[in-house]
């Protein structure tokens, strides 16, 4: 819970709950120029949306890496932002995130999140090469 009493002159007001006293959790914290800011992912919305949506047009059983992604949603050389994205998905989305990998076939996720991305494309049919890496030419976009 953060704590304002200057919530009225916040420009991402829309992003305070519980009668202005808490930040609302789809809100996040960004760092820009060494200033930190707080937006609210309304205001990544047209940007985010895109790149959303670009992952949901990437069929089943199929990957597309960050650069594809970026350069489908209209954003080229802003693969890092696609990794952001995806990282603020709601949980409850339904957005096919585990189909984005990066440009060598790999599964960019440490730990758990990258052992669940793999369960997930092996259940869409995807196979793994003894190192880890997806067939690109097989199963991306191309």
């Amino acid at each position: 819970m953060i704590d304002d009493t200057s919530r009225d002159n916040d420009p991402t007001r829309e992003c305070w709950s519980g009668a202005g006293r808490s930040l609302d959790l789809r809100c996040a914290i960004f760092r820009a120029d060494f200033a930190p800011r707080v937006a609210c992912l309304g205001a990544m919305n047209e940007q985010w949306s895109a790149i959303w949506a670009a992952v949901e047009a990437i069929p089943p059983g199929r990957v597309a890496s960050y650069g594809q992604v970026a350069a489908a949603a209209g954003l080229p050389g802003r693969a890092r932002m696609v990794g952001r994205a995806l990282a603020g998905l709601p949980p409850e989305s339904g957005v096919p995130w585990q189909r984005v990998v990066n440009s060598k076939g790999e599964i960019s996720l440490p730990g758990r999140a990258g052992m669940r991305q793999r369960e997930l494309l092996t259940a869409e049919g995807l196979t793994f090469r003894p190192g880890g890496r997806i067939d690109m030419r097989r199963f991306g976009l191309g």
